[in-house]
């Protein structure tokens, strides 16, 4: 019988180990947790724990901190210290994007999955499993790139992210848009931002260069569902994926490795959306 016990101790923990490697091998796995993840310090059954208040559910990835303070995707201290003031405002942030293109991205990086060129205003994450509104490739900015969703965005020029608001006339069209509710709807939508279009002589696109000393706005439909391989799988996590948001954001920084430093502001954040 004690040997029965102690096979049995040996069987388990062997069990665990190759649980826990299975999990760190996971190409688009959970990062880490703890004092190395990309969010900061806080231990990872507190951020857990904040998750499920907020109806994310046990295992959902947990939102990362408006401003990363550690790691390769950490804005500078000058660049936080520069935008301190603004960062005290409700729904704003100070985020690093790599370009898909990059060593870093490619080598990837142990503290963050998903390689750091998408982030999902939504669900303040770089974590790419949540239907991210932001990429960046080839020194271009593009929404709506994971064939689950469409999006468009404009260049405002050279204003402060301070005085874009929803009464801004320059936030009309873009602010008071209806998502499509229809495959083919989303299917024709997603193919016109994609060609341009010039509304009220203001430019919409689903991709626009990297300028800097220029505001964005953007809005980011996900429906959490392919609209163009009809046996696509569909992921799990209803309207917690289903997302719809407006945001205006300016690059303040470009490094000599092509990433860049957004600072952002939330302006609304819609009902998810969905097609029928």
């Amino acid at each position: 019988m004690r040997k029965f016990h102690v096979a049995m101790s040996v069987f388990l923990a062997v069990g665990s180990l190759c649980i826990i490697a299975f999990g760190q091998d996971r190409p688009f796995g959970p990062p880490p947790f703890g004092d190395k993840h990309i969010g900061g310090d806080v231990p990872f059954d507190e951020r857990m724990e904040k998750a499920r208040r907020t109806g994310r559910g046990a295992v959902a990835q947990p939102p990362e901190d408006r401003v990363i303070k550690k790691g390769v995707l950490a804005p500078s201290k000058e660049d936080r210290a520069a935008f301190a003031a603004f960062l005290r405002t409700p729904e704003t942030g100070l985020i690093r994007l790599l370009p898909i293109e990059s060593v870093t991205y490619q080598k990837g990086h142990p503290n963050f999955s998903g390689g750091g060129a998408h982030y999902s205003f939504a669900n303040i994450t770089h974590f790419p499993g949540y239907g991210s509104d932001l990429e960046l490739t080839s020194n271009t900015l593009s929404v709506g790139f994971a064939g689950r969703g469409y999006g468009l965005m404009t260049n405002l020029g050279d204003v402060s992210l301070e005085a874009v608001t929803l009464t801004d006339p320059r936030t009309r069209f873009i602010a008071d848009y209806r998502p499509a509710v229809t495959f083919l709807e989303a299917r024709a939508e997603t193919l016109r931002f994609q060609a341009a279009v010039t509304i009220d002589g203001v430019h919409y696109q689903d991709r626009l260069p990297v300028n800097m000393n220029v505001t964005y706005l953007l809005r980011s439909i996900n429906y959490n569902k392919p609209l163009f391989v009809s046996n696509a799988p569909v992921r799990s996590g209803g309207s917690a994926r289903r997302t719809d948001v407006l945001v205006v954001f300016r690059i303040v920084r470009q490094e000599s490795d092509g990433s860049v430093i957004i600072a952002w502001k939330l302006l609304k954040k819609y009902s998810a959306p969905n097609v029928e």
